[in-house]
C-alpha cells in the first residue's frame, strides 16, 4: 500500500481536489489515515447486508467505489460465488484512475461475471437493474448541492421495496461552535495519524473548492424529499455519520 504522501511537497495542486492518478495510487492509505472508523464503517455495511436477505438476481450498487474496498468485503461476507444472470456487484465511479486500482484489487478474488465496473457521472447514470441495496461511502459530498436530491431519487426508484441505501458522508456541524470544535477534534485524529500541517492545511484548501457537507438534519431532510420513509444516522463521530435509508 503506497503512503499518502500528496501533501507533503510542493507538487500536488491545491485548488481543487480530484481523484486522478496520484490519488488512486495512495487512496486506501488515504482513506485509513483521514476517515475515522473507516474499517468499521464496511464492518457495518456488511451487517446491513447480511439482514436485508438479499435478492441473488439482483446487484449491489457501490457508487463512487473508488478503489473496490467496499465491494471486496461484500463478496467476502455475502459468500457470492454463483453464476448470475447479470453481474452481483456494479461499481460505478467517474474517476479512470481509482476504477483501475479496483479492477487490479477486485480482479484476484472476484470472478469477472460477478463484477461490472463502471466509469460513468452519477448525475446521469442510468441503472440497468433494480437492487435490494445500494452503498455510497463519501460520495455524495462531492456533487453538487443542486444534483443531489435528483440522484437520490433516482436511487430510490432504483431499490426494490426493503431495499435499503447506505450513505455516508463527511457532515457539517449544526452551528459554527459545533462545527468548529469538531473539526479541531478531526485534526487532532488527523495528526495522531501522522499528518502534518502542512498536509492537513493544504489539503483543507484542495477539498474547501470540491466537498460541500450538510448537517445531519439537512442530510435527513434531503432523504425524506427523494422518497425514503425510514431511514436514520446509524453512525457519528463529530463531523463524520453514515446513514441508512430503508424504501
Amino acid at each position: 500500500m503506497t503512503k499518502d504522501r500528496l501533501f507533503q511537497g510542493d507538487n500536488y495542486h491545491v485548488d481543487k481536489f480530484v481523484f486522478d492518478q496520484q490519488v488512486a495510487n495512495c487512496f486506501d492509505d488515504m482513506a485509513k489515515r483521514s476517515i475515522p472508523f473507516y474499517q468499521e464503517i464496511h464492518r457495518i455495511i456488511g451487517e446491513i447486508a447480511q439482514q436485508l436477505e438479499l435478492n441473488p438476481d439482483l446487484p449491489i450498487y457501490d457508487l463512487g467505489c473508488s478503489t473496490g474496498s467496499t465491494i471486496q468485503l461484500l463478496h467476502q461476507l455475502l459468500n457470492v460465488n454463483r453464476s448470475c444472470n447479470h453481474h452481483c456487484f456494479i461499481g460505478v465511479d467517474n474517476s479512470p484512475d481509482m476504477l483501475s486500482k479496483c479492477q487490479d484489487k477486485l480482479a484476484a478474488t472476484i470472478p469477472s461475471n460477478l463484477l461490472q465496473l463502471t466509469c460513468d457521472d452519477l448525475t446521469s447514470y442510468q441503472f440497468p437493474h433494480h437492487s435490494q441495496l445500494i452503498i455510497m461511502n463519501y460520495t455524495l459530498q462531492f456533487i453538487p448541492k443542486n444534483e443531489r436530491k435528483k440522484l437520490l431519487t433516482k436511487i430510490w426508484q432504483t431499490l426494490e421495496p426493503g431495499g435499503a441505501l447506505i450513505l455516508s458522508e463527511k457532515i457539517k456541524g449544526p452551528s459554527e461552535k459545533i462545527e468548529n470544535i469538531f473539526t479541531t477534534l478531526y485534526y487532532d485524529f488527523k495528526r495522531r495519524n501522522g499528518y502534518t500541517e502542512r498536509e492537513i492545511e493544504r489539503k483543507k484548501e484542495a477539498l474547501e473548492q470540491s466537498l460541500y457537507p450538510l448537517t445531519i438534519k439537512e442530510q435527513h431532510q434531503l432523504l425524506k424529499d427523494s422518497g425514503f420513509t425510514h431511514y436514520d444516522t446509524m453512525f457519528q463521530w463529530y463531523n463524520f455519520a453514515s446513514f441508512v435509508a430503508v424504501k
